[in-house]
């Protein structure tokens, strides 16, 4: 489970190398008909903006790795 406080590490090599580094400032649970979704809410460092992005997305894409808060190394 993502929670607040999570780093998100993106790095795309197919975009100019293109990386950032994101922070969990939200999460919200959703009612779906297939169940329940978790939307994330990420602020990114590089580009000074935030993003919503659902779990499954962020899951699904091999570009973000979650690093859980608290972790080192």
């Amino acid at each position: 489970m993502i929670e607040v406080g999570d780093m998100i590490l993106y790095e795309d090599t197919k975009v100019d190398y293109s990386t950032d580094i994101g922070w969990v400032v939200h999460t919200e649970t959703h009612h779906r008909n297939d169940g329940l979704a978790n939307l994330i809410v990420i602020k990114w460092l590089i580009e000074d903006s935030t993003d919503s992005m659902w779990q499954h997305s962020l899951d699904a894409h091999s570009e973000f790795t979650l690093v859980k808060g608290g972790q080192h190394g």
